[in-house]
């Protein structure tokens, strides 16, 4: 009796890979056969994380900079610029910028 072994790695799973596959073994005589389902969901939500997050940056009047601030989540989020400002001796913020990452 020699033991044989196959493996099926499927990588970066996305709920079209849902369906059913076959492991076949065939010899001259016979040949065998079995058939599973897969099931591939949607990933739960999770709580976004920042994985690239913005330093302090001083620069000269009249120059550029450039901030970026990136994000993982699941499902997709917006994400926004604000800048803290004071207001009649309270600190409030007001969006800059929005759109989709």
């Amino acid at each position: 009796v020699t033991k044989h072994e196959l493996s099926l790695k499927i990588t970066n799973l996305n709920p079209t890979d849902s369906g059913n596959y076959t492991c076949v073994v065939y010899s001259d005589v016979h040949q065998l056969q079995w058939t599973f389902f897969l099931k591939v969901n949607n990933a739960p939500e999770s709580i976004p994380i920042i994985n690239n997050r913005p330093s302090n940056k001083t620069a000269v009047a009249g120059s550029k900079v450039t901030f970026i601030c990136s994000c993982l989540s699941i499902p997709s989020v917006e994400m926004i610029w604000a800048k803290l400002h004071r207001i009649n001796g309270s600190y409030g913020s007001g969006p800059l910028f929005h759109g989709d990452p």
